[in-house]
């Protein structure tokens, strides 16, 4: 073996622990954040509705302290529309709909919002850039731009997705129970990346993904991937991955 590719499988190696102790620690907080969705949904469920602003009867719009997480659960016919906020409040704003309703509850650094809304309706969701993990709940039809700060996003129950990024933080992505997903301008220090239980799942641009988890899952597609290593798991899923990989670390399960 000569000395440049030596020399270059070193480097390689400790980017790789460099990467593996920052992966490590960011693990330990994205579990923190998702015990504190967990306690803060189960609360929103029993909490009282929270009012509208009084100058919104026929469109209500409804505005939270930020946390750093953010989860928002909708019924199974509402669409969702995420915009910018302009300060570091969360709004939600129901168009038209006098009816609508929002329950919220906050546990350690998690704020757990359930909205409800006539069938066919639309939700407007206003995030401030300092929400750094979202998680989006039993939607149909979310559209919008993630924010820059953004870490984690997960998508839980939802179908007819398409998000742009762009220059992101984001290194989280959870999709489950999910269909018809476009992620577009996805541009990533490196992504680990599971999908469970999905179907019709686009996710392009220049990715580093670093790793991918893939069950039960169809039509799933990565592309342009440029990623120093990857490591993939897929069980009775199809995948199409597209771009450059140096190194890959591959378990077929499955079909």
């Amino acid at each position: 073996m000569s000395m440049k590719r030596i020399k270059f499988l070193c480097v390689l190696l400790l980017g790789v622990c460099g990467l593996s102790q920052a992966i490590a620690q960011s693990a330990a907080e994205l579990n923190a954040i998702e015990s504190a969705f967990t306690e803060a949904n189960l609360s929103s469920v029993l909490a009282a509705k929270t009012p509208p602003m009084p100058a919104s009867q026929q469109s209500p719009r409804w505005q939270f302290t930020a946390q750093q997480g953010l989860s928002v659960t909708g019924n199974v016919y509402a669409a969702l529309e995420i915009k910018p906020a302009s300060d570091d409040r969360i709004s939600v704003e129901v168009p038209n709909d006098p009816q609508a309703s929002v329950k919220g509850a906050s546990s350690g650094n998690a704020l757990a919002l359930s909205v409800s809304a006539r069938g066919g309706g639309q939700v407007i969701l206003y995030v401030p850039e300092k929400i750094h993990y979202l998680m989006l709940k039993t939607f149909n039809g979310i559209q919008g731009r993630l924010s820059k700060q953004l870490l984690y996003l997960n998508l839980d129950g939802c179908s007819n997705v398409n998000l742009q990024g762009g220059p992101s933080m984001l290194e989280y992505l959870r999709i489950a129970h999910t269909s018809q997903v476009t992620l577009s301008s996805i541009k990533t220090p490196y992504l680990l990346a599971s999908i469970t239980d999905s179907s019709g799942i686009k996710i392009h641009d220049a990715i580093n993904l670093r790793e991918l988890k893939v069950q039960n899952s169809q039509a799933v597609e990565f592309y342009w991937l440029n990623s120093p290593i990857l490591n993939l798991h897929m069980s009775k899923s199809s995948v199409l991955l597209a771009g450059k990989v140096t190194y890959a670390n591959m378990k077929l399960d499955g079909d």
